[in-house]
């Protein structure tokens, strides 16, 4: 099983888990975070630099096509993410709402058109995407001062910030460009819009390019730049700026505001720029210089033609976040003093502030109040941005969260209001206008997305239950943050009855990361879990026992101990013959991610106490799997990131009963290639089968087979066919055959594909790289495989129906595929082939008969008779086998050309050829 890799510093927050885009138990504990830990969530290293062909005005959903099971139900309503979103008015009084929403599977920009009474016109219409699944985010929107507008957005892969225009009609009119510059290693973050009459428009934006900055630039109507990158902050301390906001005098400069932490705190600066983005003097700070000790964050500015420039910012002086202003005039400077426009009840604090700047040119400002009950916030303002009536709530009364407001003027100076509503449980969009007076134009507020059904199912495990049968347990939010389903299958492609909710809790909570273990008749499932237990909510692992015909007689229970609510994830477990099991997971209780387990048996017994299963030098630990032989052996095996020496695979093996047996490490043996992800297999003898990715200039993806004690059976060997196409998420399972199915998603086809490749048992590819689905669809996730008695299943996650849902197939690879190497005849003595090719470079392949089980060592010697490597060293069955030679010696160093030995030693038994390496 796969799931998508965390982010170190995420996993630090209780009961969130950082993967863009948020899941709905993230958007529903924003208002938990610390501001630090909400902006981290907006700032993601590209991946590409290359420029994305981007979809404008696509489809909603794309029809599901034949042959592949769909595991996971749709479901209504629906309960996709949607959130931040903007608005800008057009010619004749409409105006349009963009958002970014999930309904497709990845982050798309979506946009609802209305005329001035606030009627939606037609439905909503995807208007910005890639094709290829990667997340577009953060739309903004500015009037291109002809009645159209400029839409600008950021894209996740490659860290840069994109802008289009549009006619008033949502025609493009110019050609998607790139606002930010494309040097290697700069990125953008946040950022911010604003345009003048003539159509010029101004973007300004977080820059990561060695240095944190704010900058800008400007371009024309068309689209062409008019100015370099141009760096706002005067100040060139390193340090942290954050959330630039950009406000245009239509008749002459500009003003930027951003969060800045040049003195060792959330400071609120500010500076003055012509029009042609030339500075007036120096940055400086707005906050009172009484105040600038405590916190400020999150500043917004916009201007008014009589009253100058409003800069508002969320600020802690008090101890409560509240909403602060102070105006600032070209002529004057600061004017006034820093003014507390929120109020002073300590039982609310206030968020996401939006301002605009009506045809009087009088200030309406938007926040979020987050207190007992939520609600979203308008204040008017009169000339000299002074207060005009008292705040005014726009939501309905409801439970939920609120945040991310949003705000622009309508016809006759009408207020429309849009935010994040969490009230259905799931992050929607909501709108409400109001009269230039503050009177409510609805009698309710109203959602703007209208998707009404499926939900995100994610992160599948799948395990065989017999020959002709399979089960998939995966996650789905089709009812609250997220629930463990589960799903049979046969061989046929027909399902098995239909999803079957797995952990028993009633109230709503995230269960995730679910996995299956399976011996005999009983299935075990796993998974992670943030119910409140006694009251406390946190992370705990749980667990329930089933049985393969799909009955559930007992509820679940937790694993791990109740009282321990530390950051977990990624359980696994596998069961004994016995039916007790080992479960294990990644723990953060001592503030580094750490294996513990703890062994359990049917119906929810505890046998002792949890153990710590990892070292004190294994650090950054991640990729964990368990598997178990056929003398009821554990292995667990997981990836040290930051093990000494750099990243290695560890395996740990435990007795049934839960004793410690053995430990050993394996770091690829290929100086210069890292271990960037792996996946584990164990077969009946224990020996242990690794499929990992490794970077060098590029990621390549290896097969690599140790024994129980850690002798290389099979030194690290190219997967075929996967050079320079960004292989990552690999599974691998290995049959009673030891036949091996490997699984993993790679760019080959420009989008990100599963793909599989069977070996037999001499570890010989039996065929090039199939697609797991011959299903054309934008992107694939998380492939998971299983197999047994030569039949193989897979599962994985993609978008196209109702976003994200679980597919799967069977594949049949007996005779047709992997025994097309092996031989009908058992060899009756030993044999040592003449390896091939020979003369060779850089790999060569070694064939060797074995006519009972035996303990086999094959050497590689050089001229001198030194050892320089060791292809095999361990116990194998009667049959003959393939091992590969690398061309590396035992510290992974490549070897000298020349001539080299071979040697096959097993008991009395010897036999020596000779081989050539070339240059």
């Amino acid at each position: 099983m796969r799931t998508i890799s965390k982010i170190s510093f995420f996993l630090a927050i209780s009961a969130l888990v950082l993967s863009f885009p948020l899941s709905g138990a993230q958007a529903s504990n924003l208002k938990n975070l610390t501001r630090a830990e909400r902006h981290q969530l907006q700032i993601i290293p590209p991946m590409s630099p290359s420029d994305p062909i981007f979809e404008v005005d696509g489809n909603l959903f794309k029809a599901a096509l034949a042959g592949d099971l769909k595991i996971s139900e749709t479901v209504s309503p629906a309960r996709f993410n949607q959130y931040s979103s903007s608005s800008v008015r057009l010619s004749g009084g409409q105006f349009i709402l963009f958002w970014q929403d999930d309904r497709l599977g990845s982050l798309k920009i979506f946009a609802q058109l209305f005329d001035s009474t606030g009627s939606a016109l037609s439905g909503n219409r995807m208007m910005i995407g890639r094709s290829d699944g990667y997340d577009v985010i953060e739309p903004k929107a500015a009037s291109d001062g002809s009645g159209g507008f400029f839409l600008a957005w950021r894209d996740i892969a490659t860290g840069r910030i994109y802008a289009a225009r549009f006619s008033s009609n949502l025609t493009q009119t110019v050609t998607t460009f790139a606002v930010n510059d494309t040097i290697s290693a700069n990125f953008a973050g946040p950022f911010d819009l604003d345009s003048y009459s003539d159509g010029r428009l101004v973007v300004a934006w977080e820059e990561y390019a060695g240095a944190n900055n704010i900058a800008l630039r400007i371009f024309s109507p068309a689209g062409a730049a008019l100015t370099s990158t141009l760096r706002v902050n005067s100040d060139s301390t390193i340090c942290s700026r954050w959330v630039p906001s950009l406000a245009v005098n239509k008749g002459g400069g500009m003003a930027v505001v951003w969060e800045d932490y040049r003195n060792g705190n959330a400071d609120i600066f500010m500076r003055v720029l012509n029009q042609d983005g030339s500075p007036v003097g120096n940055d400086f700070g707005v906050v009172q210089a009484a105040f600038d000790d405590s916190a400020q964050y999150l500043p917004q500015i916009a201007y008014s033609a009589l009253d100058g420039f409003a800069v508002t910012w969320l600020d802690r002086r008090s101890g409560t976040q509240k909403v602060y202003l102070q105006r600032y005039t070209t002529a004057g400077g600061l004017v006034g003093s820093n003014i507390n426009i929120s109020g002073t009840d300590s039982a609310v604090e206030d968020w996401d502030i939006s301002t605009a700047v009506n045809s009087a040119n009088n200030l309406v400002a938007s926040w979020a109040e987050i207190g007992e009950s939520d609600r979203i916030i308008i204040q008017r303002f009169g000339p000299s941005f002074a207060l005009n009536g008292a705040p005014i709530t726009v939501n309905q009364p409801s439970a939920g969260g609120r945040w991310e407001t949003s705000i622009a003027i309508g016809i006759s100076d009408n207020i429309i209001s849009g935010w994040t509503d969490y009230r259905a449980g799931n992050p929607d969009i909501y709108l409400q206008m109001l009269t230039s007076s503050g009177n409510l134009i609805f009698t309710n507020d109203k959602i703007v997305n209208d998707d009404t059904q499926g939900a995100p199912s994610t992160n599948p495990d799948i395990a065989y239950l017999d020959d002709n049968r399979s089960a998939v347990v995966f996650s789905s939010r089709r009812s609250d943050d997220g629930d463990i389903y589960l799903q049979m299958q046969n061989s046929a492609g027909s399902p098995i009855g239909n999803n079957f909710k797995i952990n028993t809790d009633t109230l709503s909570a995230l269960q995730d990361e679910p996995s299956l273990a399976v011996s005999g008749q009983k299935i075990l499932t796993v998974w992670n879990d943030a119910r409140a237990v006694a009251g406390v909510t946190g992370q705990r692992i749980f667990a329930r026992f089933g049985t393969t015909t799909g009955t559930f007689p007992n509820s679940d229970f937790a694993v791990s101990d109740p009282g321990i609510i530390s950051s977990k994830n990624i359980p696994r477990a596998a069961m004994a013959r016995n039916q007790s099991a080992l479960v294990a997971w990644i723990d953060f209780r001592n503030g580094t991610g750490q294996i513990w387990g703890r062994m359990i048996s049917d119906p929810g017994n505890l046998i002792g106490t949890e153990f710590k299963i990892s070292g004190s030098s294994d650090l950054d630990n991640d990729d964990l799997c368990i598997g178990r032989d056929s003398s009821d052996v554990f292995s667990i095996v997981w990836l040290s990131r930051g093990f000494a020496g750099g990243p290695a695979a560890i395996v740990s093996r435990y007795s049934a009963a839960g004793a410690f047996l053995t430990r050993f490490t394996y770091n690829g043996n290929m100086p210069g290639t890292v271990m960037t992800a792996l996946s584990t297999a164990v077969n009946d003898s224990g020996d242990v089968y690794l499929l990992w990715a490794g970077v060098s200039s590029s990621t390549h993806l290896y097969l690599t087979v140790l024994s129980k004690s850690g002798a290389v059976r099979l030194a690290a060997t190219e997967v075929p066919g996967v050079q320079n196409v960004n292989p990552q998420q690999p599974d691998i399972a290995v049959d009673n055959n030891r036949k091996i199915m490997a699984s993993w998603i790679d760019s080959r086809s420009g989008k990100r594909i599963a793909y599989y490749q069977i070996y037999n048992s001499n570890f010989i590819p039996a065929g090039a790289n199939i697609p797991v689905s011959a299903t054309a669809v934008e992107f694939m996730q998380t492939p998971t495989v299983s197999s047994y008695r030569d039949r193989g299943w897979v599962a994985w996650v993609d978008p196209r129906q109702y976003g994200l849902n679980v597919y799967s197939n069977s594949i049949l690879y007996a005779a047709t595929e992997a025994d097309d190497n092996k031989s009908t005849e058992l060899p009756s003595q030993f044999a040592l082939d003449q390896n091939y090719p020979n003369p060779f470079n850089p790999a060569t392949t070694i064939e060797f008969s074995v006519p009972s089980k035996s303990l086999v060592k094959i050497e590689i010697i050089d001229i001198l008779g030194r050892t320089t490597a060791v292809v095999a060293d361990a116990e194998f069955p009667s049959g003959k086998y393939r091992v590969v030679w690398n061309g590396r010696d035992s510290a992974g160093h490549m070897a000298a050309s020349g001539i080299y030995f071979y040697r096959l030693s097993s008991g009395g038994f010897s036999a020596t050829r000779k081989m050539i390496l070339l240059k």
